[in-house]
C-alpha cells in the first residue's frame, strides 16, 4: 500500500525492493542510491580493500607520505618492517601452500 517502505532490511547490509505500483522517479533515484551504498558498505568491510584504501590515501597525501618515505623519514622504520613483511610473505606462502 501507500505506506509500505521502498526497502526492507534483510540479512545485514542487503536489500530487498519493494516497489509500490505508480512509484515515481524520486523514488526510484532514491532507490538507486540506497542499493549502491548498501553494496558500497559490503565492499568496505573487507579487509584488503580498507588496506588498499589506506595505502591509496597514504600516497595520495605528500605529508602523509613524507611521514613513511624518504631519507628523513621520521616513521621510516614503519615502512621497512612493512618491506621485511612483505619479502617474506612469498616464501610464507609457498611453504603453506606445500604443506596442504
Amino acid at each position: 500500500g501507500p505506506g509500505e517502505p521502498l526497502l526492507d532490511a534483510e540479512q545485514g547490509a542487503r536489500f530487498r525492493v519493494l516497489v509500490r505500483p505508480g512509484a515515481r522517479c524520486a523514488d526510484w533515484a532514491w532507490l538507486a542510491c540506497a542499493r549502491a551504498y548498501s553494496v558500497a558498505a559490503g565492499v568496505l568491510r573487507n579487509p584488503p580493500i580498507q588496506a588498499a584504501l589506506l595505502a591509496m590515501a597514504l600516497a595520495a597525501w605528500p605529508p602523509l607520505k613524507a611521514l613513511l618515505v624518504g631519507p628523513e623519514a621520521p616513521l621510516g622504520f614503519v615502512l621497512a618492517a612493512v618491506e621485511s613483511l612483505g619479502a617474506a610473505q612469498v616464501p610464507i606462502s609457498m611453504l603453506l601452500l606445500s604443506g596442504s
